[in-house]
């Protein structure tokens, strides 16, 4: 008999009469619930952007249990008798705000805001758990959310003050968080912007009818299209479903079925959940040993594990403590709150930190069946087989495990290390156990159980330690343990850095067995990294007592859309509702990186239920070719393929997951070409594009003379690899043709709307007068948006056309990741003369960008890297020449900074290696060839109104360089094993576009009958801020408050013939066309105003409306000059001023295993004078730490096969909350005026990545130490990223120490 699913979201019962196994809660929500504030960001439940709150009556405790969970994991069918609270559930714009997200909005954590909801959601769930939380509590809530956009601090901040603000003071029925004490938290510092605070009996509380209890004694059947959902009431029950169904799948937390159905694209008929069988939820000590039920979730487990032990003594428990380290950092919390014990010891999908541990503890399983019975083995008899599961036979069910408590002479420890700090899988799991003689220090028995990603499957040494059984303890046995187990791991089939960590965690435990024995501290001991309070700083003015209190310039206003963003009301591009008709595309992708094209079979495809139909080349109506600057990359495949995701054709259908299933079904035949897959067998190869936009190059003086001139000359190399942009809202395009005339509008997710209007003309065939772009926001951009979105939209256009049907067509995140293209890999080798005293006299550069199969706009990076290239320094004779190299990978993009930071990098590089050389020190090298006031450079541009030097003395300044960089060289003279460096990195970037018809913009203002205003101009927001700072301009130039204008969107009908939202200009270019529309108005309402001082701003705009006043302006900013900066002769319009800064960061790095800790960063940036300072701020900290990413985390692999980041979100790792400075202090130039910018501002959006190379160099500082105390040579080559396993290699020396008998 089939059940019915009940389930209450945001208060509200919900009955599903049939709902479909298959189906997730976030689809839920979104697609049948209507709910879209939950976001779908990688459906893998790595981002937290769908995470909401479950809640369910624990009747065994007998209380309410609030989770967070992401919602893209958890089955719709586990949910009966359960609540779920969304983020529209925890307060909305018109019924009022709750303190999490007034909190938020105030302190500018909203910029892109597609995290948003996620992030609102796992502190609204810390909340209902924790009234007080700590800092700490705070960052482990948000530790599995991802933000892209703001570098986390405002995050943080804004938390903080919510958890300060008397939150959740109410019982476990009734959260009181929304009280009525609204002090200090208002918009802005004046009274006019105040938040709406929600009432605490607005609060949804949880439903009385779920602890009644009446359906958890019945079996729940759920049937759908020929897949079973069975949730037995009891352990007997389940034992009986299994004996009948004996192919079924047992399902716990379910946190890696849709995973398997996204990846492998199938599911048994059969799903078995354990969720409500008491007999799995086990929680005892019993005797000797602990008792851990297979479906208690991980973190139940965690939080109860320290109360449950309390009476015992300490020494029983220190399996316990390991058990409790290891989950602390299994996955993160929304993970943790549904994954089991059971699924996580033998799930064949999971790398699990608890699998060593449990190997490591002797654990036992306890497992039953109903037909053979109840059994026991131990859990080194599962891990043997691959995978564990295997252990078991049909019908068996692991009911609990046990492992017994440690004797007083036994010690443990655990220790993970993976890529990045916070929500990670291990690289390599170290679970050490040392056992003594009772009351002697005689070792009795000494292993090591390693896992983690290298060790699969995990390994426990079992008889190596033999020779040193029967010995009394003493370091000097260091050196004799780690060459056994050296000799050991050498017999395995691990890599050579996956050996280095297991030694080097080896390493740190005899040491803190040395000290647990001693009491006492060893010296030179290794040691955790450093852990500080995390705090910041922000300086700025403040706008002075002159302003009108309606003029809202230079506040530090929040977006404009932040409220709305906190609670989810803010419509993305697919939260838009389905369209009547509708279809649904899918991409039929290449799977070859070059090939022939030999046939596409599309019959299986187009005979499955749902499916309309399949569009290829032969339907283009238009032209079939696109490009950016030349014409040659082509929207459907026709008779070859030139790498791997190259789009063949779509399959239309009524449904997504039909649509998807569908292209999957289409059969293409190649025939395999040779393929170019790396920069380096591009540059072998001289596979070049031969274009002249290709081939950049600048001469300047005399080179020759320059290095006969020289002292010293070296030669070196700098390599950067590809970065993936990881906007948290993957590309997407709805395209609805009209009725008449072939008019289409186009929605999508384009920094460009101009140019996607024109691309779709143009495969349509149709003039740009047909065609309309809407962009209302995006989730992120930082380039990957300008161009490569209309790779998606000219299929879908031409889908929508032939069919005359609404299509839409949004990518998953591992597709997007793998078709979009990335920032290039970058590739630099340099010569460089200089004098003895440090002063450049002569440089030769030879620079390699890595375009893809089709060049799209890394002409330009290319470009923009060699006009670059001085940074911040004179550079008297020069040669450098570009290279864009031509590969079988998707055509590569634009990034933030469009390659300048890339090519600063080079820069300093020759600067740090410069001071090594002649035993200077890096701030007298950078100091002696800085640019200054006055100079003019390569490209011939006087610097004037340059604020570069005094960036750099202000920063020296407030960083207290000089007296930390003391400081850090004591602390590395005390600590052997880890060690402190910090530099100090300034920049200069120019600001505009050196093809001067792109600098310009337009705007239309409508002034409405009430006073209110209608802003459009031709920018894209995307979490930049461009819309509030345009309203800004507007108030200050109309002289009314920000909050009676509005902007809707950004569309082609409205103001056409845009540029793209890019190059850090869109605030100057937009602002005075905005600026110019307003003061039309102005000019027109000037006399009304004369003749009626004493009146309003409404009763001006009525007497104009009454008057035959044009209330309407348009608005246009055009360059002045027009000549481009020409190469052949360095002459010409190259920006249109240059803005500065400098960051100073401190450190500490773990020689051992290469983990790094940025300790403390202090920034100084020139914005000029700021339009929003808490938006410019926003912009500072959120390009610093996605900078730090490019420099310590991400890199985009490609595969041997071709392609790129195969493995998706799990593969490419972006900065957690985890991996911020623990100290971060950001200051605004004071007295800083720009008379090109609007108002005296200056763009800000790129600039400050440039920053986050101080971290790198820090690091290499500190690496440089480790090198040189170990005896080798201060001179070594480190990749971008810096990444741990990067670390290890350059400190490879202290490993190779630890066997060194003085240790």
């Amino acid at each position: 008999m089939e059940s019915t699913l009940v389930l209450f979201v945001n208060g509200i019962k919900v009955t599903e009469p049939r709902p479909d196994p298959r189906g997730n809660l976030l689809q839920y929500l979104r697609r049948r619930l209507r709910l879209t504030g939950s976001k779908e960001g990688c459906g893998e439940g790595r981002c937290g952007a769908c995470t909401v709150m479950l809640s369910r009556y624990d009747r065994r405790e007998k209380t309410i249990r609030h989770m967070a969970v992401n919602a893209c994991l958890l089955p719709l069918c586990s949910l009966h008798n359960m609540a779920v609270t969304t983020v529209e559930g925890v307060g909305d714009t018109r019924r009022g705000l709750h303190k999490i997200q007034e909190c938020l909005a105030e302190a500018h954590g909203v910029q892109c805001g597609f995290c948003t909801s996620g992030m609102v959601m796992s502190m609204y769930t810390l909340l209902r758990n924790i009234p007080r939380p700590s800092q700490e509590d705070i960052q482990l809530a948000i530790e599995g959310n991802l933000c892209r956009c703001t570098g986390y601090r405002s995050i943080i901040d804004g938390f903080t003050k919510a958890a300060q603000a008397r939150c959740c003071q109410g019982d476990e029925v009734t959260c009181a968080c929304r009280s009525n004490d609204t002090e200090d938290y208002q918009k802005a510092p004046d009274d006019k912007h105040t938040f709406c605070s929600r009432e605490p009996t607005q609060d949804v509380i949880f439903p009385p009818q779920l602890m009644l209890g009446e359906d958890n004694e019945q079996s729940l059947t759920f049937e759908h299209e020929g897949t079973t959902w069975i949730r037995p009431p009891n352990l007997h029950a389940l034992l009986q479903c299994l004996a009948e169904n004996p192919t079924a799948r047992l399902i716990a937390g379910g946190t890696t079925i849709f995973l398997d159905l996204k990846l492998k694209h199938k599911l048994p008929q059969t799903l078995v959940s354990t969720s409500h069988i008491p007999e799995l939820t086990r929680l005892t000590v019993e005797d000797d040993h602990l008792v851990v039920g297979a479906g208690i979730t991980l973190e139940e487990l965690r939080t109860r594990l320290p109360g449950l032990v309390s009476h015992l003594p300490g020494w029983r428990t220190r399996s316990v403590k390991v058990l409790g380290d290891a989950l602390r950092w299994v996955a993160a919390g929304q993970v943790r709150n549904v994954a089991s014990v059971g699924g996580n010891l033998l799930n064949p999908a999971t790398v699990s930190d608890l699998q060593p541990v449990f190997l490591a503890m002797d654990a036992m399983l306890h497992i039953d069946n109903a037909n053979s019975g109840e059994r026991t083995i131990p859990y080194r008899d599962a891990v043997m087989t691959s995978p564990p599961q295997q252990c078991l036979a049909p019908g068996d069910v692991l009911v609990y495990t046990s492992f017994p408590f440690t004797r007083q002479d036994d010690h443990m420890m655990f220790f993970k290390q993976p890529e990045r700090q916070g929500f990670d899988t291990a690289v390599v799991n170290t679970v050490p156990k040392i056992t003594f003689k009772p009351g002697r220090n005689i070792i009795e028995e000494l292993h090591f159980t390693f896992g983690g990603k290298c060790f699969q499957p995990i390994v426990k040494t079992q008889n190596c330690m033999q020779h040193v059984v029967g010995k009394i303890w003493s370091l000097s046995l260091v050196p004799t343990v780690l060459a056994s187990l050296e000799n050991l791991l050498d017999k395995s089939a691990i890599t050579d850095d996956a050996r280095h960590v297991a030694m080097a965690q080896a390493f740190k435990f005899m040491f803190a067995v040395e000290e647990t024995l001693t009491g006492q501290t060893v010296r030179n001991a290794p040691s955790a990294l450093s852990t500080v309070d995390y705090e910041s700083t922000r300086v700025f003015d403040n706008v002075g007592p002159v302003q009108l209190p309606e003029d809202d310039m230079r506040r530090p206003i929040p977006h404009s859309s932040a409220l709305q963003i906190t609670c989810g009301e803010a419509v993305y591009l697919d939260d838009m509702p389905r369209c009547e008709d509708e279809l649904f595309a899918g991409l039929v992708l290449s799977t070859k990186p070059h090939a022939r094209v030999v046939n596409v079979e599309t019959t299986e495809a187009l005979a499955l239920p749902g499916v309309t139909g399949y569009v290829d080349h032969q339907d283009v109506p238009g032209k079939n070719l696109w490009g950016c600057f030349v014409e040659e990359e082509e929207v459907f495949a026709e008779t070859k393929v030139n790498c791997c995701g190259q789009i063949i054709g779509l399959v239309l259908a009524i449904d997504r997951q039909v649509a998807l299933e569908a292209a999957r079904c289409v059969k293409v035949q190649y025939e395999d070409l040779p393929a170019v897959l790396t920069i380096e067998d591009a540059i072998r190869e001289k596979a070049f594009y031969t274009e002249e936009p290709a081939t950049p190059a600048i001469v300047f003086g005399d080179v020759e003379a320059g290095f006969a001139a020289s002292d010293v000359v070296i030669e070196g190399h700098v390599d950067i690899d590809p970065r993936e942009h990881f906007y948290m809202e993957s590309q997407g395009v709805l395209v609805k043709p009209r009725a008449e005339h072939n008019e289409v509008d186009v929605y999508c997710t384009s920094q460009n709307p101009s140019g996607t209007q024109g691309n779709v003309a143009r495969v349509l065939g149709i003039p740009l007068n047909r065609v309309v772009c809407h962009v209302k926001r995006i989730g992120g951009g930082f380039g990957g948006k300008i161009s490569r979105v209309d790779l998606l939209s000219q299929p879908v256009a031409v889908a929508a056309y032939k069919y005359r049907r609404p299509v839409r067509c949004v990518l998953d995140r591992r597709t997007d990741m793998a078709i979009t293209g990335k920032a290039p890999r970058f590739h630099t080798e340099y010569k460089i003369g200089y004098t003895k005293d440090g002063r450049i006299q002569s440089v030769v550069m030879d620079m390699y960008v890595d375009g893809g199969h089709h060049a799209d706009v890394t002409y330009n990076v290319l470009q923009q890297c060699v006009l670059s290239f001085e940074a911040a320094y004179r550079y008297p004779n020069c040669r450098i020449t570009g290279y864009l190299c031509k590969t079988n990978t998707p055509p590569n993009t634009a990034f933030r900074g469009f390659g300048a930071p890339d090519s600063f990098l080079v820069s300093e590089m020759i600067m740090t290696e410069l001071a090594s050389r002649l035993n200077m020190t890096e701030t007298q090298v950078r100091e002696m060839n800085m640019l200054r006031e006055g100079d003019v450079t390569v490209s011939d541009m006087l610097l004037d109104n340059c604020t570069l030097s005094r960036c750099w003395r202000q920063c020296l300044e407030e960083s207290q360089y000089e007296v930390r960089k003391t400081k850090v060289q004591e602390f590395n003279r005390h600590n052997e094993w880890k060690k402190r460096g910090i530099a100090v990195v300034p920049y200069r970037f120019g600001i505009g576009y050196k093809e001067r018809f792109m600098c310009k913009a337009g705007a239309l203002v409508h002034v409405y009958v009430d006073g209110s205003v209608l802003l459009t101009h031709g920018g894209t927001e995307m979490g930049q801020g461009l819309y509030i700072k345009m309203i800004q301009v507007a108030s200050h130039v109309l002289g009314v408050p920000a909050s009676n204008i509005h902007t809707a969107e950004t569309s082609t009908d409205t103001v056409p013939n845009t540029v793209p939202t890019a190059a850090s200009v869109s605030s100057d270019q937009n602002g005075k066309a905005v600026k110019a529309a307003c003061e039309e108005i102005v000019r027109r309402l000037e006399s009304i105003k004369n003749n009626n001082p004493d009146k309003t701003w409404t009763d001006w705009v009525m007497e104009a409306y009454m008057t035959n006043v044009n209330l309407s302006a348009v608005g246009h900013y055009g360059s002045s000059e027009l000549n481009g900066f020409d190469f052949n002769t360095l002459k010409g319009k190259l920006y249109d001023y240059t803005t500065c800064g400098a960051g100073c960061s401190e450190v500490e790095v773990d020689c051992l295993t290469g983990e790094c800790q940025i300790l403390q960063t202090d920034m100084v940036i020139d914005v000029g004078r700021s339009l929003n300072p808490g938006i410019d701020i926003g912009q500072i900290e959120g390009a610093f730490q996605q900078g730090c990413g490019h420099m310590l985390l991400e890199r985009a692999v490609v595969s041997e096969d071709g392609w790129v980041l195969q493995g998706g979100p799990a593969e490419y790792k972006i900065p957690t909350v985890r991996n911020i400075p623990r100290k971060l202090n950001v200051s605004l130039l004071k007295d800083s005026a720009n008379p090109h910018g609007i108002f005296s501002s200056r763009g800000i959006g790129e600039p400050p990545m440039c920053t986050a190379m101080s971290v790198y160099f820090a690091l290499k500082a500190a690496i440089l130490d480790c090198r040189v105390s170990n005896g080798c040579s201060g001179h070594f080559d480190m990749h971008v990223p810096a990444t741990a396993e990067r670390i290890r290699e350059a400190c490879r020396a202290c490993i190779f120490k630890l066997t060194d008998s003085k240790h």
